[in-house]
C-alpha cells in the first residue's frame, strides 16, 4: 500500500488556467491522507481488459469491499493503459460521513456520440 492521493499526472493538471483559478479561490483547503491499496497488472487476468473477464474482477472487488483493507483501491485504466482508477470502498469505516450536499449532474450528451476518426 501506499499513501499517494493524486495521479502522477498533478503537476500538469495544476499547470492548467481553471486548475490557477480554482486554487485562487480556495486559500484555506485540507487533503487528507489514507493507505491505498494497489493492483498491480501481474495480479489481474490475462484477459483483464475483456468482458470474459467481469466475473472475476467483481470477485476481487467484492473481496476487497469485504474485507476493508483499505478505504481506496487504484487499479489499471482499462481504456488509458498508462492511467489509473480509484475506487473508494463505501464500506470502509474511514470513508464513512454525511452529506447534505445534493445537486443534479447530467453528462455532456456529446460523450455518448459514436465518433469515427
Amino acid at each position: 500500500m501506499n499513501s499517494k492521493i493524486f495521479s502522477d499526472r498533478l503537476p500538469v493538471i495544476l499547470k492548467s488556467e481553471v486548475a490557477r483559478y480554482i486554487l485562487n479561490l480556495c486559500y484555506d483547503f485540507s487533503i487528507a491522507k489514507c493507505d491505498i491499496e494497489t493492483i498491480n497488472l501481474d495480479t489481474l487476468p490475462a484477459n483483464w481488459q475483456e468482458e470474459s473477464a467481469y466475473p472475476q474482477l467483481q470477485e476481487i472487488g467484492e473481496e476487497w469491499i469485504r474485507v476493508q483493507r483499505s478505504p481506496i483501491l487504484k487499479v489499471p485504466s482499462a481504456i488509458v493503459p498508462v492511467e489509473f482508477n480509484y475506487i473508494l470502498n463505501p464500506e470502509h469505516p474511514d470513508l464513512q460521513f454525511q452529506s447534505d450536499l445534493e445537486m443534479d449532474f447530467k453528462f455532456d450528451r456529446r460523450m455518448w456520440k459514436s465518433r469515427r476518426y
